[in-house]
Parts: C-alpha cells; structure tokens; sequence
C-alpha cells in the first residue's frame, strides 16, 4: 500500500515545505539504501498513519506492517526504530540491523550493574 500523497497536507503546509515528500526528515542528499522495518502491536497503528517519504510504502502484515523507504541518514531511521523499542525490527539491509545491534549493545552497558 502505498500512501497517497494528500495525507501529508493534513499535517502540514507543503506550500511551504515542498520537498518534504522526497525526504525523510531534515536530511538532503544521495539516497543510501533502502530500509524495510517491521512494526508490530501500537507501533504499527502509529506509523500505518505517519508520512514519512513520498516513495514510501507500507506492506500488511499478519502481525503489523513492513514499512519500505529509502533513506539518506541514519539519524532519523534509528530515532524511529529505538521510538518503538522491541516493537520495530529492521528487516533490511544488513548495515541497519549491525548498526542497531550495535547500539543495543552500547545501551545495555550503560544499565548492566
């Protein structure tokens, strides 16, 4: 499913903001690769309803959604994946699943006795 591009006027004037379909987020650029994230449970009522990128597309799951955008910085993607915990898996690319691992891993040092 792909969300019509219409949606995002409800949320914001895209007569001031033109390029906001073409982007997620602030960050301009080359695009890097492409992220599928699973989301499940309330994660997935929330971001079924979110604009995030004018090529984006949401895919329904048995147990929530896939959603697919291609991505030019991390920042933004991994705010949005830790935003929903174990509610959010990245599915693609292998890059993005090491990096949250990673990040995990760095996080749960700072909780370990």
């Amino acid at each position: 499913m792909r969300v019509p591009p219409g949606v995002i006027s409800e949320y914001l004037d895209v007569s001031t903001a033109p390029n906001i379909p073409s982007f997620i987020g602030i960050f301009l650029g080359k695009v890097r690769y492409h992220a599928k994230i699973q989301f499940t449970g309330m994660a997935a009522e929330q971001v079924r309803r979110q604009y995030r990128h004018g090529k984006q597309e949401i895919e329904e799951l048995e147990n929530g959604i896939c959603l697919s955008l291609p991505v030019r910085d991390d920042r933004e993607i991994l705010m949005k994946i830790f935003q929903y915990g174990a509610n959010a898996r990245v599915l693609a690319p292998e890059s993005l699943r090491k990096r949250v691992t990673k990040e995990i891993n760095h996080m749960t040092k700072n909780y370990t006795p």
